[in-house]
């Protein structure tokens, strides 16, 4: 259409791609249009907007980081592709590392331990469109590692961080991300990383993957040595350990696909497990030589692999 005035964020992130004169002048062919209209529609039914004035020059990546900001996003670049990733939930993982595909020696822990001198809280600066002047969301951290909004009247945060958000003037909006963000400082105290090979360009930025390590206690991972299509009987290359509760098994097939988690229960003999449902077909359970078998990883419902979000490639 003819340019019109918007409260979108995906469409204010497409204007400062697109425009001519204020913009980058980048192509359609080179903008991510089709997620910018999904994350359009579930921006719209959450009631998040973008309502601000670029008043000085910055740089057009950032002016593209200050809008998607407000709707939990971050900008990248797939090629030559400009495209949004949203932090929101996400149920199966897109790849599988475990001890077949993580150098030896490169898997690392590393945990954000609380101070003496650590925030206990946030205070949000924003714009309300009400008053029309600054406002402050304030989220207080408890000792047990809940957290609320400070009302009129109630005792704060004693060493509260301080961020402001631009473009943001609902209340309820920055209420919202004022909760988030305390809750990715709260809930995310632990940053894994290691070296794998060529499955490292499975994944991009965002992305949900399935991480299983015998350091860590995630799982037993290993290949496939023999699959009994008729009785579900799996037989595995490492001793499997078996924990009071259900205990579950995923399944990589050859392009990486991650299949399952599948309910499983011991075999007869050792290293083996039956599968108490038939797995995809697409999981293409392999057994032979001509190249890499089928991986797994199994373990208590609560622990066959740790979901983590890929945050740096």
């Amino acid at each position: 259409s003819a340019p019109v005035e918007t409260r979108s964020i995906a469409w204010a992130f497409a204007d400062v791609l697109r425009n001519k004169d204020y913009g980058a002048k980048v192509a359609d062919s080179r903008i991510d249009l089709q997620t910018l209209y999904e994350l359009d529609q579930v921006w719209a039914d959450r009631g998040d907007t973008f309502n601000a004035i670029f008043d000085k020059r910055v740089t057009v990546w950032s002016a593209l980081t200050t809008i998607a900001r407000a709707g939990r996003a971050r900008p990248i670049m797939r090629g030559s592709v400009f495209t949004l990733v949203r932090d929101e939930q996400q149920d199966l993982p897109v790849a599988l590392f475990s001890m077949r595909n993580i150098e030896r020696g490169s898997f690392s822990i590393d945990y954000n331990m609380l101070s003496d001198d650590a925030t206990d809280g946030l205070e949000l600066e924003f714009y309300n469109e009400e008053s029309w002047a600054s406002d402050y969301i304030t989220i207080k951290v408890n000792s047990n590692n809940t957290f609320s909004v400070v009302g009129v009247g109630e005792e704060g945060p004693a060493n509260p961080a301080k961020m402001s958000i631009m473009g943001v003037t609902s209340y309820d909006q920055a209420e919202r991300e004022a909760l988030y963000i305390v809750a990715d400082s709260v809930y995310r105290r632990s940053a894994i990383a290691f070296t794998t090979e060529m499955e490292g360009y499975l994944p991009a930025y965002g992305d949900l993957i399935a991480v299983s390590h015998d350091i860590a206690g995630w799982g037993v991972s290993g290949d496939v040595e023999d699959w009994d299509d008729s009785e579900l009987v799996m037989t595995v290359t490492e001793d499997l350990n078996w924990t009071v509760g259900d205990n579950y098994c995923i399944l990589v097939n050859s392009q990486g696909d991650v299949f399952g988690p599948y309910k499983v229960t011991p075999g007869e003999a050792e290293r083996t497990m039956v599968f108490q449902e038939a797995p995809d077909v697409d999981a293409e359970i392999y057994t032979d030589t001509e190249r890499e078998r089928t991986r797994f990883a199994m373990g208590p419902a609560n622990s066959y692999a740790r979901f983590c979000r890929v945050v740096s490639l």
